[in-house]
């Protein structure tokens, strides 16, 4: 029997070594390696060239594990905070990639790789700029290589005190969404904070206790509002209401609407939309449409196809992070070649972010001989349908699932 040690490999595919000979031989030949060949009796490493860039691998790496086996990433995270530790706590979920920088109990910085929690979707939603505005500066930032809070600021359309507000915003946004992880690793590593200064110092305990308080909301929240697609009814009003809620109920008195629209008109943030919608229907002041009667008032033609919109965005995101930049108009390209009513998208192509020109679609779908929006909404949910059928190979399995359940949603909302 060997007596320097074992490396074990469990079913989830991690390595253990035990034996403190065996570690001190494996110290020399310490680096990074991938897997080069196995066998059910060998294993063959390849050393890599290049330091990966994720901190667990560049940097000491003090403890990790399963989140789902310690329990969730609050247990994590408190464990952290009581210990007043300094470094980085890494959690990674599919794709996912969210990093809190802890500094003896408070919270320095944090970052994540998730499309929601980009600065330009925090100014976004919560109201400091407009799309347009945004999309327009992030596309000068890409031609003059700077940083997007840098950029504005010198254009003047945000002052440094906002901007200061708006990233606290957005590093407290991504702690409450970490703590809604629920699988994947965890990884504690000691980062160099000090070659990383930040202005915040935000009280992690605190940050950690509203976390917790607004994932319970939340869960109980989803229990009635189950999606951002569900639709809302105005019941009655009533003057003992604040104003925050009668703004909200004025406004889904005017016509249905969805949750989705509802965060994406009052720019609050998408916890206090669940949050005041809920209460609203708890008191009796609204309650969930009829699907059908829903669907007789219809969407516009044009907030049709930015519905769509959105989802394809999504998708050109996606693949422009996997490497395939033109996957949407090769895709359309191969889509026009057997759809029945092809010259609808003739000529039209998606732009840079993933979006096909709405007045162009309007003008062409003008010339069909259809009477009715039933025509549109199925020639368009037929290419994204196609457009997430095609992406299969290169999206990850959590992605694919998130475009499924997009498609899902707009599929029920355009059906009759």
């Amino acid at each position: 029997m060997n007596n320097q040690g074992f490396i074990k490999i469990d079913r989830t595919g991690k390595a253990f070594v035990f034996g403190d000979s065996l570690q001190r031989s494996l110290s020399h030949q310490a680096g990074y390696y991938s897997l080069n060949s196995s066998s059910q009796n060998q294993i063959s490493l390849s050393r890599v060239p290049s330091i990966p860039r994720n901190a667990e691998l560049r940097e000491p790496s003090i403890f990790q594990g399963d989140i789902g086996g310690i329990g969730s990433t609050i247990e994590i995270l408190n464990f952290v905070i009581s210990a007043k530790l300094k470094g980085s706590l890494n959690f990674v979920q599919g794709e996912v990639r969210r990093s809190l920088f802890l500094d003896a109990g408070e919270l320095t910085a944090a970052r994540s790789n998730h499309l929601d929690d980009r600065l330009s979707e925090i100014l976004y939603k919560f109201g400091a700029l407009d799309r347009e505005v945004i999309e327009a500066a992030e596309e000068a930032c890409v031609q003059t290589k700077q940083p997007l809070g840098n950029y504005l600021i010198k254009q003047g359309l945000l002052e440094q005190s906002q901007l200061y507000l708006y990233f606290r915003k957005q590093v407290e946004e991504i702690a409450f969404a970490t703590l809604m992880m629920d699988r994947g690793e965890f990884y504690f590593t000691v980062s160099h904070l000090d070659e990383n200064p930040s202005p915040l110092k935000l009280n992690a305990q605190q940050l950690l206790l509203e976390g917790v308080r607004r994932a319970d909301e939340m869960k109980r929240y989803k229990t009635v509002l189950t999606s951002p697609q569900v639709v809302i009814e105005f019941v009655k009003t009533s003057d003992e209401l604040d104003e925050e809620l009668q703004a909200l109920l004025s406004y889904i008195q005017q016509s249905f609407c969805n949750l989705q629209q509802l965060i994406d008109h009052f720019k609050v943030g998408e916890f206090n939309i669940y949050q005041r919608v809920f209460k609203l229907i708890n008191q009796g002041y609204l309650k969930l449409a009829d699907k059908q009667q829903f669907h007789e008032q219809k969407l516009s033609d044009s907030e049709l196809i930015m519905l769509f919109n959105r989802t394809f965005s999504m998708i050109d995101q996606f693949a422009k992070k996997s490497g395939s930049e033109q996957a949407l108009n090769l895709g359309l390209d191969v889509f026009r070649s057997f759809y029945q009513h092809a010259h609808l998208f003739q000529d039209i192509s998606f732009d840079d972010k993933g979006r096909l020109d709405q007045n162009q679609i309007l003008a062409q779908w003008e010339q069909e001989d259809q009477d009715s929006q039933d025509f549109l909404g199925q020639a368009l949910c037929e290419l994204l349908y196609f457009q997430i059928f095609t992406a299969r190979n290169w999206l990850s399995n959590e992605e694919h699932q998130q475009l499924a359940d997009v498609y899902e949603e707009i599929s029920q909302l355009i059906a009759h």
